[in-house]
């Protein structure tokens, strides 16, 4: 199936990856994923989930990549993030049609580098350069989401 990217399609286009999520989950035991780049200048998204304090709940990694982008999107409240993710690297133009794949693959290239993910039984660490500053987290002291919080939450923004 395909997509045409036009102006104001963001609610349409939602749908479609909340669909894929949807129809796309395993029967393997779900994890959670963290992503955050590990740098000075950090979002308040690359700040939470360094710190192990937000994560997302899913039960594959291409889902848990598409909804850590959308988790980002909302809690740095960049709603033109969507579409710039969705179009990819060499930015195509309003009027673009693009696979389904193409563009959960656009948006789970987006976390890829950063990845970091858990089973919900084992110890959540962190695994920084500097050994001093490791910590290990329980579930209970994590922000876990889900894909119906996460789609209740961005639809606000568009």
């Amino acid at each position: 199936m395909s997509f045409k990217i036009v102006e104001d399609c963001e609610q349409e286009l939602l749908a479609v990856i909340e669909n894929y999520i949807n129809n796309s989950i395993d029967f393997d035991i779900p994890k959670i994923y963290f992503s955050g780049e590990c740098d000075s200048n950090q979002s308040d998204f690359e700040h939470k989930s360094n710190e192990r304090k937000i994560c997302v709940l899913a039960s594959n990694e291409v889902s848990g990549l598409i909804m850590l982008r959308l988790l980002r999107i909302i809690i740095d409240n960049r709603a033109d993030m969507l579409l710039e993710d969705v179009l990819g690297c060499d930015y195509k133009p309003l009027g673009t049609t693009l696979t389904h794949e193409k563009i959960m693959k656009n948006l789970a290239s987006c976390e890829k580098s950063y990845l970091d993910s858990y089973e919900l039984n084992s110890e959540i660490t962190t695994n920084f350069i500097r050994k001093e500053c490791n910590f290990t987290k329980r579930l209970d002291q994590i922000d876990i989401w889900t894909l119906p919080r996460i789609m209740e939450n961005i639809k606000e923004l568009y």
